[in-house]
């Protein structure tokens, strides 16, 4: 049986893999919406969808071996449901065609500068090395999404700079 900062942590978890999928659904309508830059937003939603996946077996792994692990900073669950909110929003307007690429590119770069999106090794505490390596290849991915986006902003911008030229 879980004390109540365990239960906190694992509903916390599940909701992160709430976050990770909403995300992903929205890198993948991207795909969709901009076939010309598809494989680079059907990346992300892969790696978005893996992270899901990844919480998911560490909340299981919560549950059953509590031992291995320490709640951290856990995260309101309000600020969760904000976030997948305003993702759902974002893809609401995808689909209705009211982000451009840039303006897709714009949440993209505002979700992954999320603080749910980097507070794994904050929320989730252990010293278990599977543990601790899955963690932080989760908050590496992050970081390398939030780099690759802006790459591509900045790419866009200097492109459109010389169309207008």
């Amino acid at each position: 049986m879980l004390n109540e900062r365990f239960r906190n942590l694992v509903e916390t978890m599940q909701m992160m893999v709430q976050v990770e999928k909403t995300v992903g659904d929205f890198y993948k309508a991207c795909s969709q919406s901009f076939p010309h830059s598809q494989g680079f937003w059907v990346h992300l939603a892969e790696e978005e969808y893996r992270h899901a996946e990844a919480i998911d077996r560490l909340a299981k792994a919560v549950a059953e071996w509590p031992g291995d692990f320490e709640p951290g900073k856990v995260s309101p669950i309000e600020a969760l449901q904000a976030c997948i909110t305003r993702v759902t929003s974002s893809l609401a307007a995808l689909k209705s065609g009211g982000l451009t690429e840039a303006n897709a590119l714009l949440q993209a770069h505002l979700i992954e500068s999320t603080f749910a999106e980097h507070k794994y090794t904050e929320t989730i505490k252990t010293a278990n090395p599977k543990y601790l390596n899955e963690l932080e290849k989760l908050t590496a991915d992050e970081a390398g999404h939030k780099t690759s986006i802006l790459r591509r902003m900045k790419a866009k911008r200097a492109n459109a700079q010389r169309l207008a030229y």
